[in-house]
């Protein structure tokens, strides 16, 4: 990955598909399909909520933001979006490979963003005015979020089932 950007949250925003790939690493294809729970994600289809989001959330808002004054934004709701079933059944190292290239572009085109960038603003559908400085931390606690799932996932794969007796107490 390039150097990141000094815009904030950006440190974050490069370093989050390293830590995902290394996360991933000796998962098999059906592990990825895994969800730790009824009603929750599996990683696959939180590789495709990164992905979908990246350019239809995150990228769609701070294009607008940037090129036009206090725009209306729309709400992006990975909620209904997941229920609709936009994160399912895809193939995960499509979702993985897709993302990764559309983190790259981002950091190099927020790279091109003087620091003034981070004042604009929009008028988010549900939240109200929001500036981009606001939207990028936003992205880069949403990177979070997901690694935190990912890691659950991973934890109970790779480790609960060995734990043993250890294992009430968790």
């Amino acid at each position: 990955m390039p150097e990141p950007p000094a815009l904030p949250g950006c440190q974050q925003l490069s370093e989050t598909p390293d830590m995902v790939r290394a996360l991933l690493e000796g998962l098999t294809g059906e592990q990825v399909l895994i969800k730790a729970s009824p009603g929750e994600l599996s990683i696959a289809e939180i590789l495709e909520l990164l992905s979908h989001s990246e350019s239809h959330g995150f990228r769609m808002l701070f294009d607008s933001m940037i090129s036009e004054d206090s725009p209306a934004l729309p709400n992006y709701d990975a909620r209904a979006l997941s229920l609709a079933g936009q994160y399912s059944h895809r193939d995960p190292e499509d979702s993985l490979a897709h993302w990764e290239e559309q983190r790259e572009d981002n950091l190099a085109w927020l790279d091109s963003l003087p620091a003034e960038a981070a004042g604009r603003i929009g008028q988010h559908a549900r939240l109200g005015r929001i500036s981009v400085a606001q939207l990028l931390n936003a992205w880069a606690f949403h990177d979070l979020g997901c690694l935190g799932r990912i890691i659950q996932i991973v934890g109970r794969l790779r480790y609960y089932p060995q734990m043993g007796p250890l294992q009430a107490q968790e």
